[in-house]
């Protein structure tokens, strides 16, 4: 598959391709220089694993791990069901 690279150093993943690999717009990607060509890889983050005490939502401990804006919404949509 090609592509080009424009003047400010973008490139357009087709869309097929974002949509197999679950590319959105806010997706980290990390490039990767891989002997004369480069890799593009979907940076995927350790998951949180929650628990409940009392009904309360307990966050489990990921090394490095920050709690996200998507963790927060997903805690306060599941606590209003």
């Amino acid at each position: 598959m090609y592509v080009t690279v424009d003047r400010v150093g973008r490139l357009v993943i087709p869309k097929a391709l974002r949509v197999e690999l679950g590319i959105t717009p806010d997706t980290p990607l990390e490039l990767i220089p891989d002997g004369s060509g480069l890799r593009i890889e979907p940076v995927h983050r350790q998951k949180r694993s929650i628990d409940t005490s009392d009904g309360l939502p307990i966050l489990g401990h990921v090394e490095g791990a920050v709690l996200s804006d998507d963790d927060v919404r997903r805690l306060r949509d599941d606590n209003q069901r």
